[in-house]
């Protein structure tokens, strides 16, 4: 992946994440490549990366749209992981193995690697190590009905991007939360580990939708 490509693909992520674009809206390679100041095939190769996420649709002859995210579909989403991964969480206080605690601390200790750089693939591989961090949680909950119902929601494509809308601060305070919650597991505290996650996901929620919104407003002063 060239950095040309990783640039358009953090890019448009971030605008589609948090409602820059609106649904349905056509994104045409050639007038993002122009905005961008880069060729034609980066933005192609991003694209297709983002069908990939499920935030984009490719029609056969009609090109790329945005896909239909709502903001209700969005806060559904949200407010089923705020019921089911705390309870994973404390779940996970009873049941991880040794061997799953020490990944969860492996990922931890990968996401404090991954701020520390400067490479053009920092979100991007930030946001898979979350989304690992989240998926060996429900894992270690050792409940295959919860586990089939949690991934189906900490995989939504349109909240994988929240890593894209934090600055400095809120990356550092997510890692800090992921720390606590694996204290909790690690004591076998079941209302810790709960209560832990269930403000991670809260406090995300709130950085999330208070990016939207102020995309929202920007986009709206830009296209009055």
């Amino acid at each position: 992946m060239s950095n040309a490509s990783e640039t358009a693909y953090v890019y448009l992520r971030q605008r589609l994440t948090t409602g820059h674009y609106t649904p349905k809206t056509q994104l045409k390679e050639g007038a993002i490549a122009a905005e961008l100041g880069i060729s034609r095939t980066p933005v192609r190769a991003a694209l297709k990366r983002l069908v990939e996420d499920g935030l984009v649709v490719s029609e056969t002859h009609r090109g790329m749209f945005v896909a239909e995210w709502t903001d209700r579909d969005i806060q559904d989403v949200w407010s089923l992981r705020l019921v089911l991964e705390p309870h994973a969480a404390a779940l996970a206080a009873d049941h991880a193995t040794d061997e799953q605690i020490a990944g969860l601390e492996a990922l931890n200790t990968r996401m404090h690697e991954i701020l520390q750089s400067d490479r053009p693939s920092r979100l991007a591989e930030l946001q898979r190590t979350n989304f690992d961090f989240h998926s060996l949680i429900i894992e270690a909950s050792a409940s295959p009905r919860l586990k089939t119902v949690a991934m189906q929601t900490a995989g939504t494509p349109m909240l994988l991007g929240t890593y894209y809308v934090m600055d400095e601060s809120s990356l550092y305070r997510s890692l800090s939360h992921h720390r606590d919650i694996v204290t909790a597991i690690q004591m076998r505290d079941r209302e810790a580990a709960s209560k832990a996650m269930w403000v991670h996901l809260r406090v995300s929620i709130g950085t999330f939708f208070e990016a939207k919104q102020a995309s929202t407003h920007k986009a709206m002063a830009e296209h009055p």
